[in-house]
This record gives structure tokens, C-alpha cells and sequence, in this order.
């Protein structure tokens, strides 16, 4: 019998037609499981991007359209915690340009848009806000858990990343407001870090909007993403002089009273 089976398959010659048609059918049954793909896709992507440190909490609708809640993972309880809403729309003109995209929205916020094409990923006019207490909280070091107080926002025009994980554009990060616990009373200021990124070289520059507290710095991100920043802190010498004590890794005095300098590398805080 698996003779007659083996020599039966051997005269069995598919046509164009059946060739076609199994084509066809291929193309529906895949185009069928994505547009029945659910939510949570991205809540699953999401996770593994972020090491487990973001997810999507009730994720509903499906991956062309639908909405959560974003949230981090408290790291010392586990739980998660949500931070703001989000929402996403598939944008289907896209596919005339050569990729796929998508518009997301944050905490109600203009949308931005995040495409994946032959030649990597990119997003195009970013603007998102999340408060600063809980991105540093998720930092296992005690300088980054003394309540931080104030907001971040990330705008950036475009920001592409090739599948090799190159990437290149601009992107400026504020921090709006920034106090902290520890220092009850004290408004330090307004910060903006500028990052200009190329496929050789990625560039930090730090600068002082507004406040009491003058931050001015430069450094560079590595391709192996460790973050170094070297630069000066001045103000209040009652003030600026007790910042060693709180972060003497990397904050050094100098001669003149109300001025220290600082080296920030960001492979220190897994030590």
C-alpha cells in the first residue's frame, strides 16, 4: 500500500490552477488569523521590548485597533502598575508607501505614528508624557528611589532604527518641575536632554531651561545602550554641597562653594 501511495504521489502533477488556488488559500487563511489577532499582540511585544518592565493592562479590541492601559512593574512588590491610557488605530494608506504603521495615543495626547518597513522601524512625531516618580522608581538604586517629583516628555519629529538596531534622528526629553522628597520645599528646576543620534554616534547634551538649580552637561550613548554624562552642577552652595552625600558615585566637589562636577555612567547602578 505505500507503494501504490509513494508511485500514485509521484504521477501527481499540480496544475497552475491548483497552484494558484492553494496560493489563494494560503493568503486568505494568514490575512483571517491577523485580522482576528487580539490586543493583546502588543501587550506580548510590549513585554518582551521592555525586559517585563511595561505591559498593557485590559487590552481590548485587536491589534489594528483597540486600547489599555499602559503600566510598569512595581520592582519591589511585582505588581503592575498602571500609568495612563492608550490607544492605537492601524493606518492602512501606509501600505501604498512600502510599510506598515500604526497611529498610537497616549494619556489622550496628539497621536504618533510607528512603522516597520524592509528597512527597520520608525516613529514620527512622538509626544508622551509620564510622570517621573515612576519611570525612576523602576531603578534599583538608591539615588534614583528618593521621590522624584516633576513630569517627563519626550517629543521627537522622527526616529528610525534599522533591524541591525542602528539608529538615527532627534529626540528631546524634558523634566518639568523637578523636586524631591528628600529635599522638602526645594523646586530645582526645568531640564531638557537633547539626543541626537547617527548610526556612528549618539549624542546627549543636557541644558537648564529655568530654576535654581543649573544643570549643563554633555556625554553619549553607546551601542551597547550604557548612558554617559559628565558636566556641572550650580546653585545654592547650602544646597548644591549636599549632593555628594546623596550621590557621591558620581558627583565630585570642586574649590568653588555652590559648583560640583558630576560623571554619570549608567553600567555604575548594575554594580
Amino acid at each position: 500500500m505505500a507503494h501504490s501511495l509513494k508511485h500514485g504521489w509521484r504521477r501527481f502533477k499540480p496544475t497552475r490552477d491548483m497552484w494558484r488556488n492553494i496560493l489563494l488559500f494560503g493568503v486568505l487563511l494568514f490575512a483571517s488569523l491577523c485580522v482576528q489577532a487580539p490586543a493583546t499582540v502588543w501587550d506580548g511585544w510590549l513585554q518582551r521590548v521592555s525586559s517585563g518592565q511595561l505591559a498593557l493592562l485590559d487590552a481590548n479590541g485587536s491589534v489594528w485597533h483597540g486600547q489599555a492601559r499602559l503600566s510598569v512593574r512595581d520592582v519591589t512588590s511585582g505588581e503592575r502598575l498602571p500609568i495612563t491610557p492608550v490607544t492605537w488605530q492601524w493606518r492602512a494608506a501606509d501600505l501604498l508607501r512600502g510599510h506598515i504603521g500604526w497611529s498610537f495615543s497616549v494619556a489622550g495626547l496628539p497621536p504618533f505614528t510607528l512603522a516597520a518597513s524592509p528597512l527597520g522601524v520608525s516613529a514620527s512625531n512622538v509626544s508622551v508624557q509620564m510622570p517621573v516618580r515612576e519611570v525612576l522608581d523602576q531603578i534599583l538604586n538608591a539615588v534614583a528611589r528618593i521621590g522624584w517629583q516633576g513630569d517627563f516628555s519626550l517629543n521627537s519629529d522622527h526616529w528610525r532604527c534599522g533591524w541591525r538596531g542602528l539608529c538615527e534622528g532627534h529626540a528631546e526629553l524634558f523634566w518639568r518641575g523637578a523636586a524631591s522628597d528628600l529635599f522638602p520645599g526645594r523646586a530645582f528646576g526645568n531640564y531638557r536632554l537633547i539626543v541626537d543620534a547617527t548610526p556612528d554616534n549618539t549624542g546627549l547634551k543636557l541644558d537648564t531651561l529655568s530654576g535654581e538649580v543649573q544643570l549643563n552637561a554633555n556625554g553619549q550613548i553607546s551601542r551597547q545602550g550604557v548612558v554617559q554624562l559628565q558636566g556641572m552642577v550650580e546653585g545654592d552652595p547650602a544646597f548644591v554641597g549636599r549632593l555628594p552625600d546623596v550621590a557621591n558615585r558620581w558627583v565630585k566637589r570642586t574649590s568653588e562653594p555652590g559648583r560640583i562636577s558630576f560623571n554619570f555612567d549608567s553600567s555604575a547602578i548594575r554594580r
